[in-house]
């Protein structure tokens, strides 16, 4: 985990580990992702106060497993339980994930996370531009194709 600034983009770089509980049979007792998720969400809870992401007017987050609510997805349950909030509070813009193996852009919900989320596919590329007025998304399919676009507007002094 760490976090960068580039140009008006605040990044923060999240490791969610696995999606199955640490004692499962499959980890053969190597695996301790929820001490490191805990550890990660103490660093979480003091990088998003940093002046350097705080003055960025675009905040994305990237991690593997894309926050969930579902009960039985328990990595990304884990991963909404301790992270949305925060991320929630630090008015994040934008995260981006993987491993469903599915495109999917799930939008912004007060109940749940207040940013949208972007989840990518083998098949897709993903395309960022920022600017001093906009953030513009694109995803496009390995042949060229558009799979989805959508702009977001910077932060206006949180």
């Amino acid at each position: 985990h760490h976090a960068f600034r580039h140009g008006p983009v605040g990044f923060l770089v999240l490791d969610s580990g696995e999606d199955k509980p640490d004692w499962n049979k499959e980890y053969a007792g190597l695996v301790d992702f929820d001490a490191y998720r805990a550890e990660q969400t103490q660093w979480l809870r003091r990088v998003v106060q940093d002046e350097s992401f705080t003055t960025a007017r675009y905040r994305v987050v990237f991690m593997h497993i894309p926050p969930s609510t579902h009960p039985r997805a328990y990595g990304a349950s884990q991963v909404h339980t301790l992270w949305s909030p925060i991320l929630n509070e630090a008015h994040i813009d934008l995260v981006l994930c993987g491993h469903t193996h599915r495109f999917a852009r799930i939008d912004p919900n007060e109940s749940a996370n207040r940013y949208p989320i972007l989840i990518n596919a083998p098949d897709t590329v993903v395309q960022i531009e920022a600017s001093g007025s906009r953030l513009e998304v694109k995803a496009k399919r390995t042949d060229g194709g558009i799979v989805d676009t959508f702009a977001l507007e910077p932060h206006s002094g949180d």
